[in-house]
């Protein structure tokens, strides 16, 4: 899945932010930064836009990472940029002693 998997399924049936976030009674700007990973949903909200979004459960781990509730982890490129960093600091370090 890229991106949200909530705001993928928000899209797949065709709502608003403005219509999910009334459905789900939050406001537009919450809903927004949920699906931007910004905030959490409470486990209450969680229910709520499963039933409203119409997904089986939230525990698989795209959506459990879209909720917070386990964290993201890096892509392949940033996996590679964090190696190569780490690299270049103990050379730097060894170079030091």
């Amino acid at each position: 899945m890229t991106g949200s998997p909530i705001r993928e399924a928000r899209l797949k049936l065709e709502f608003s932010l403005q219509d999910l976030a009334f459905l789900v009674d939050c406001t537009r700007s919450h809903l927004c930064d949920i699906e931007h990973g910004r905030r959490f949903p409470s486990l209450a909200l969680q229910d709520r836009l499963r039933v409203a979004l119409r997904l089986p459960e939230l525990d698989t781990p795209e959506l459990m990472v879209a909720t917070g509730q386990l964290p993201r982890l890096p892509t392949r490129q940033e996996a590679v940029d964090i190696a190569r960093l780490l690299k270049t600091v103990l050379k730097k370090r060894k170079a030091l002693s």
